[in-house]
């Protein structure tokens, strides 16, 4: 699924080319399965209502006008009241613009319809708190894509790692990853490098369903218990925890009818 419906918001991402210049070393061009903006929106609560409203009608426009995939988005609410718009793109150079969407719906002769949910949204109260841009990593995944209607609840993990330890959370990450491949963890872990407006982050995101009745570390947790691989994995959440500064949980909520 792949939007800048950050652009529907107004927030203007100029196309790059910019490689991070801290990269891991054992992170090749082919690792990389694509490119993912984030934008974080905090509404004004007397304003929620119109947002909403306004994403899903955009969402039915797209859809009765069979814009492209390239096109599509997903809308997720934050525990703390925050909405995120997720779009992709298949680089750092190839994020799309205001003016992509623009040409889309008017080459589906419907730019008129388009302008004015864009106008509705431009009336809502609201402040954009984090936009930034990341790279997928197949080594640090378990799957390449997630149905996100099977997995509408997400967990992202942001990190900050200590200066020249950036290698040893890629080989801890893969450590994890071969390991919740091995049991057959029915969960997917996506993992993430940040790129532009985030170099210095680096995420594992979580995607699960309501049958979790606990927190996603439990889960793991009792998981590998029964599959007699709680020391391994409790090994590598503690050399994890060593080269990480920081981090911070976002807790999401997918939105259907908002996406596309």
């Amino acid at each position: 699924m792949k939007i800048h419906l950050s652009a529907v918001v107004l927030i203007m991402v100029c196309k790059t080319s910019i490689w991070m210049a801290s990269a891991q070393n054992s992170i090749t061009p082919d690792a990389i399965e694509i490119t993912t903006q984030l934008t974080f929106i905090k509404v004004e609560e007397a304003d929620t209502s119109k947002f909403e409203t306004a994403l899903s009608r955009l969402a039915t426009l797209a859809q009765e006008s069979e814009l492209p995939e390239d096109f599509d988005w997903l809308v997720y609410e934050s525990d703390e009241k925050e909405y995120l718009i997720i779009s992709f793109s298949n680089g750092l150079d190839d994020v799309l613009k205001l003016d992509d969407y623009q040409t889309a719906f008017q080459k589906r002769d419907e730019k008129v319809a388009f302008d004015a949910i864009l106008n509705s949204l431009k009336t809502c109260h609201f402040i954009v708190t984090k936009n930034f841009l990341q790279e997928m990593l197949l080594p640090w995944s378990t799957v390449k894509e997630i149905a996100t209607s099977k997995h509408p609840l997400t967990t992202m993990v942001e990190y900050k790692v200590y200066p020249n330890n950036r290698d040893k959370f890629d080989d801890y990450t893969r450590q994890l990853v071969k390991l919740l491949k091995e049991t057959e963890y029915p969960y997917p872990l996506e993992g993430n490098r940040g790129a532009f407006g985030a170099y210095s982050s680096l995420f594992h995101i979580w995607f699960y369903d309501s049958g979790m009745n606990e927190g996603i570390y439990e889960n793991i947790e009792k998981w590998m218990t029964k599959k007699g691989k709680s020391n391994e994995y409790e090994s590598i959440g503690k050399s994890i925890a060593k080269v990480v500064i920081s981090q911070k949980e976002y807790h999401l909520v997918y939105h259907p009818k908002m996406s596309y």
